[in-house]
């Protein structure tokens, strides 16, 4: 409980901030959507606000892949790979909101069930063969293996009756022109 109402006031304070930050950039900002948060985490309210005085340049950084790329989770199915490995593939899609086309795009994906955080995966795509278009979208798919995930969270993953939340937590976006915006390594 402690730790969903921690996650809860950064997403909050970083969503304020980044919006305040947003009112001098010439462009309109669009507003971020509220499954994507930066990677760290601070455990109080504390170490939330000293946390939030240190990182500016991420706010920044998080607010810049807001306006370039939207990542949403679609769709979540139990299959079978070739080798008759079971796993989870869940479609992604993602969108290019820039005006240049994106070569990669990385994000950690954050499974959740009750506010609790069950699984995480890391997703890097790379995109230098065929770039997603400025103002275009594709879908991605990815399958996480049970047999690399704990036995607890392969159990709820598994079970079609639970309701699994998604968290897209941002890590870096690259454009074809070569920039780069990187939110967390």
């Amino acid at each position: 409980m402690k730790k969903s109402l921690s996650l809860t006031l950064l997403l909050a304070i970083v969503t304020l901030t980044a919006c305040d930050k947003l009112k001098g950039v010439e462009k309109p900002a669009q507003p971020a959507p509220q499954t994507q948060v930066p990677t760290a985490q601070p455990q109080s309210l504390t170490d939330a606000l000293q946390h939030q005085s240190q990182s500016g340049t991420q706010d920044l950084m998080l607010a810049l892949f807001n306006q370039s790329v939207k990542v949403t989770a679609m769709a979540r199915n139990i299959v079978t790979d070739a080798e008759k490995n079971e796993g989870s593939l869940v479609v992604y899609r993602v969108e290019n909101t820039s005006k240049k086309p994106l070569t990669s795009v990385a994000w950690t994906t954050a499974f959740t069930l009750n506010n609790q955080i069950i699984y995480t995966t890391n997703v890097v795509l790379d995109l230098n063969k065929q770039p997603i278009p400025a103002g275009s979208a594709t879908d991605v798919r990815t399958l996480d293996l049970f047999k690399n995930m704990s036995e607890q969270s392969k159990a709820i993953i598994q079970d079609p009756t639970k309701q699994l939340g998604v968290i897209i937590v941002a890590r870096e976006v690259s454009f074809a022109d070569g920039s780069r915006v990187i939110v967390s390594e």
